[in-house]
């Protein structure tokens, strides 16, 4: 595996209990409109492929939450006991027109992990230890954190999710 994680490493004091994603509507989903589900369930909900990672802080044995929406903007979202959150779509932009964006703003930096372009949003004082985000098989996926998970779980993570694509 191959990947930069200097920008994802950034070294900030831990937060207080924060969680990512969407504000919590009806129900304490983090996804709105999203409904809890499981693991298993879920693929089938969605029209588009769900690839899941199988490393230390993210496997099918550590799924603490899975909601999905499957109305607007179909969605799945996976969170791990680690505190990895996996978000998966089908693409709605122009992916290399966003990451030009992205960096040519200063939010993000492009880097490649196992030869696929990715997006790497660094650590912040928000509570974010940072993210990856890539298109593999016709799912965008980003991989995020909070402060208590080490930039280079994020990016096993991620790693796994492009090689179950198999790219």
């Amino acid at each position: 595996m191959m990947f930069a994680v200097a920008a994802l490493g950034a070294s900030q004091p831990a937060p207080q209990a924060i969680r990512l994603g969407v504000a919590f509507d009806d129900g304490g989903s983090p996804v709105a409109d999203g409904q809890e589900t499981s693991l298993s369930a879920v693929a089938g909900q969605v029209p588009f492929t769900v690839y899941l990672p199988e490393v230390a802080a993210a496997s099918d044995a550590s799924v603490a939450h899975v909601w999905v929406r499957t109305t607007w903007l179909p969605e799945v979202y996976i969170e791990y006991r680690s505190g990895v959150i996996v978000i998966e779509r089908a693409p709605q932009i122009d992916q290399a027109a966003f990451f030009r964006e992205e960096t040519q703003a200063g939010y993000a930096n492009v880097s490649t992990l196992d030869g696929l372009p990715v997006l790497i949003y660094a650590a912040n004082d928000k509570g974010s230890s940072g993210s990856v985000q890539f298109t593999v098989g016709g799912t965008s996926a980003q991989v995020i954190g909070d402060l208590s998970v080490p930039a280079s779980s994020l990016s096993d993570a991620a790693s796994s999710i492009i090689g179950s694509a198999g790219s």
